[in-house]
């Protein structure tokens, strides 16, 4: 009897383990087979990352062509061949003369001095 009571226990203690071990697999088995929050962010973190560098070599490609656009076009001076306007001939057409900024008499037309200091 009493060995049968042990064989009892014994194979329900096997019994116990068994499932034991089937919950540990499919445990096991879940965990391996669907990524954890950690590694998708990992993963959208990369996919940001390899984006943004692609922006930035797009960028700085960019720039460098706009560089190159700017550093091609002559100077004001070279383009003068081209019957272009000298730029320091246009800005003195607008800055007065030397002569045009002295007060003038308006009662004897004389230079450097005002119809109320007028001495004729």
């Amino acid at each position: 009897m009493e060995s049968r009571n042990t064989i009892q226990i014994l194979q329900d203690s096997q019994f116990k383990i068994y499932e034991q071990q089937k919950e540990l697999n499919r445990k096991q088995n879940s965990i391996s087979t669907k990524p954890s929050e950690v590694q998708k962010e990992n993963t959208l973190l990369k996919k940001e990352v390899d984006d943004i560098k692609n922006d930035r070599t797009c960028f700085i490609k960019s720039t460098k062509t706009f560089q190159n656009i700017l550093g091609s076009q002559g100077e004001s001076a070279k383009k003068s061949s081209l019957r272009f306007k000298d730029p320091n001939k246009i800005i003195e057409s607008f800055v007065p003369q030397k002569d045009e900024m002295k007060s003038k008499c308006s009662y004897c037309d004389k230079l450097e001095h005002s119809e109320s200091t007028c001495y004729l």
